[in-house]
């Protein structure tokens, strides 16, 4: 029973190859890879002897090394070979030696292997040839596939830029004030390069003025653009990142204003998006000016409202301590995009109340008596 040499195929079936496995490529297993020669389901009446193939993929990134005949149609064929070529190449043949054809709804024949890459990428697999002996009935066209290489995503896998500070006040006599960025990584992994932008809301009112490199030795700044609603910056890194600060931003003013303005700082490249990190985290920094000058670095009375009352803040413990002679009153206290982070009932005597739990930033304090009098507290926590 000689092999075809090959005929031209008709589009009645399809012949394909399954991939059985997506690699992880920052698991400790990538010598897992299984790929199948898939015909569709065979019958008895289709006269499956034998066949010669070919396949073709990319040696610098697969290695295959061995062959699966365990649940697969060659597990019933008296003779099977099967070789692998250094440049690429899968060539194998199956054949039975008897007068019965070869039946059943399994894979033709399967492959073991190896990712050889680190980088999350998708690696083609081709089917050069599928030659059968003059018996067989059925004719097929090719149908190409794909062994994928990627991250999996797990909650360690993270990668998150933070500021210094949740907020930059600028008051009424500067005109610029600055902020610091911040890495803090849930796995550690070496870092070549890092490309993070800026994404800026509502900024009629500032603008970046200058971003440098907080640590030279460890980071230098590769490229640096920046436009009215934007800034691109790609670092060179020579060391460790995870809880170091990364970049110093100088925030000016164009005028004073009331809006508080936004600034989101997305991690954008990791090296070169070759890294193992699943979720690149992106922080929020705002910005907001100051009418009134600061009384003391830590806040700023808007104003005395009744004869009873006396307040300060403790930098040292971030609280604000209220002493009132009135029976009771109302204290809140609102963060620089005013979501309100403290609602409590307070009674005669001294009360505390601590921004100990909050970021560092500027945050609104509000005593509200029954005979709605209001005292209102810029408190700035450091």
């Amino acid at each position: 029973m000689p092999f075809g040499t090959g005929q031209e195929l008709k589009a009645k079936d399809t012949a394909k190859i399954v991939s059985k496995r997506i690699v992880d490529v920052c698991g400790q297993r990538r010598d897992q890879v299984i790929l199948v020669i898939d015909l569709g389901k065979i019958l008895k009446s289709d006269s499956l002897f034998g066949c010669n193939f070919q396949l073709s993929y990319d040696s610098t990134k697969l290695r295959f090394h061995s062959a699966l005949y365990l649940n697969t149609l060659a597990e019933f064929f008296e003779f099977k070979q099967v070789g692998f070529v250094r440049s690429g190449k899968i060539i194998g043949v199956v054949a039975t030696l008897g007068m019965q054809p070869t039946a059943g709804d399994r894979p033709l024949v399967g492959f073991l292997g190896d990712y050889l890459g680190s980088c999350s990428d998708s690696v083609k697999i081709t089917i050069d040839y599928l030659e059968f002996t003059d018996e067989f009935k059925k004719e097929y066209v090719y149908l190409d596939s794909y062994v994928v290489g990627k991250v999996a995503d797990k909650p360690e896998r993270y990668f998150k830029l933070t500021t210094d500070r949740d907020s930059t006040i600028i008051d009424s006599l500067a005109t610029e004030s600055i902020f610091k960025i911040k890495v803090k990584q849930g796995i550690d992994f070496d870092i070549d390069s890092l490309g993070i932008k800026f994404y800026m809301g509502n900024f009629d009112n500032f603008y970046v003025k200058s971003v440098e490199s907080a640590d030279t030795d460890l980071l230098k700044i590769e490229n640096l653009e920046i436009t009215d609603d934007s800034v691109n910056i790609s670092f060179f890194v020579n060391g460790k990142l995870n809880n170091r600060e990364i970049a110093i931003v100088n925030i000016a003013e164009k005028r004073k204003g009331e809006e508080v303005a936004e600034i989101l700082i997305s991690p954008e490249a990791i090296n070169n998006d070759c890294s193992c990190f699943s979720r690149k985290i992106s922080g929020n920094h705002y910005v907001k000016s100051l009418r009134k000058k600061d009384d003391t670095t830590t806040a700023i009375d808007d104003n005395d409202v009744y004869e009873g009352l006396r307040d300060y803040y403790l930098e040292y413990n971030n609280e604000w301590i209220i002493e009132s002679k009135r029976a009771q009153f109302r204290v809140r206290v609102y963060n620089i995009i005013g979501n309100l982070v403290v609602d409590k009932q307070c009674y005669f005597g001294i009360s505390r109340i601590s921004l100990d739990r909050f970021s560092n930033g500027v945050y609104y304090g509000v005593i509200q008596y029954s005979d709605n009098k209001i005292k209102r507290k810029i408190l700035i926590k450091n």
